[in-house]
């Protein structure tokens, strides 16, 4: 799995690096000779032509990313990337949307991550009939299911004559194509890519210690399983699943339970929680087992508010884990983890190309 992994990261990185040196952005036939004008064009085409509501974390994370943020109209609840100051319509879940108050808002563009069933019909219905553009994203089970959301490799849905309303599914045009921001999603692609790959790169000849992620540590506390986004990103970090081939996504373990797995750390992905104390009272339980984890002070709090968000975010969330399982490292990952998304990782970023 590690190896498959692997290729499909430097393979994706390659091609999008490749894409990327053939197909310059075509000039803007309009733009001002004056250099500083034109370097405030990306500002300027972040237009209030949009009227954006999303209904996961994960599209809120996005639309930042893109520059839209000014964009975005309404949100879905529990959305914890939401911009707190604007103080934004909250418009329910995608499967019990209030329609009376998304339609008062007129937007232009609403997008969705669903399950099998896809998005409610009610809300299809509405945008058949012309009331906005919808977007329903399969809910992602992949690193590359998140970075297709983000940028689908396509063409931006602007330059195509296409009168459909709505695009449910796999398969379906990323926010950057349907946004018509395909250079800046696929520069932001790229990035996410070349971190994850220099993080695959520091962790990939290390041990491969057991980690237990825990959504909860209530008992019997709830754990990622495989085949997962959590997943990858534990495998990129350089550790091993401590749940093995779990049948289901989300197992449960009580304490004999855990004892027997016996993980060398333990994760409890908490996100905006108060951050870890010595002697995490929150802890004790884990704490006193007689596990490795508990032997070598290895159970960690982590509280970001993007730990459980398959977003733009992913190479924090693997260099967090790396830190962590492998600390060694910390000096070569902080530049990972403090770096804009925006600007290349310093020194390395040049070495990761040209490697490829």
């Amino acid at each position: 799995m590690t190896k498959q992994l692997h290729f499909i990261l430097l393979l994706s990185l390659s091609l999008l690096l490749s894409a990327c040196s053939k197909q310059p952005p075509a000039p803007d036939q309009n733009a001002s000779a004056d250099p500083s004008a034109q370097q405030s064009e990306p500002a300027q085409s972040s237009s209030p032509k949009y009227r954006i509501v999303t209904f996961a974390p994960t599209l809120t994370d996005i639309i930042q990313n893109l520059g839209l943020i000014d964009s975005l109209v309404g949100v879905g609840e529990y959305d914890m990337l939401a911009p707190k100051d604007k103080n934004l319509p909250v418009l329910g879940t995608f499967i019990n949307v209030d329609t009376e108050r998304l339609l008062s808002l007129k937007p232009t563009h609403v997008f969705m991550l669903t399950g099998k069933d896809g998005p409610p019909t009610n809300i299809e219905q509405l945008a058949n009939a012309g009331a906005f553009k919808l977007f329903a994203y399969d809910y992602p089970a992949t690193i590359d299911d998140v970075l297709q959301i983000l940028d689908s490799n396509g063409t931006s849905l602007a330059k195509l004559n296409t009168s459909a309303k709505t695009f449910i599914g796999p398969n379906i045009p990323g926010i950057g194509q349907a946004l018509d921001r395909v250079d800046q999603s696929t520069q932001l692609k790229t990035a996410v890519l070349t971190r994850l790959h220099k993080i695959m790169q520091l962790t990939k000849d290390l041990p491969k210690p057991r980690v237990l992620m825990l959504f909860s540590l209530k008992e019997p506390v709830m754990a990622s399983g495989t085949g997962s986004v959590n997943d990858q990103l534990l495998e990129i970090a350089g550790g091993a699943n401590a749940t093995g081939d779990s049948a289901v996504s989300a197992p449960t373990f009580d304490r004999e339970s855990l004892v027997s797995m016996a993980p060398d750390v333990i994760f409890a992905l908490l996100p905006d929680v108060p951050a870890q104390k010595q002697n995490d009272p929150r802890l004790a339980n884990l704490a006193s087992l007689p596990i490795p984890a508990a032997k070598h002070d290895s159970i960690f709090i982590l509280n970001s508010p993007t730990i459980l968000v398959p977003g733009i975010n992913l190479y924090q969330t693997a260099a967090t884990f790396a830190v962590k399982i492998h600390p060694e490292l910390t000096d070569k990952l902080n530049p990972i983890l403090n770096t804009p998304i925006t600007e290349p990782l310093p020194e390395d970023a040049p070495e990761l190309q040209s490697e490829n």
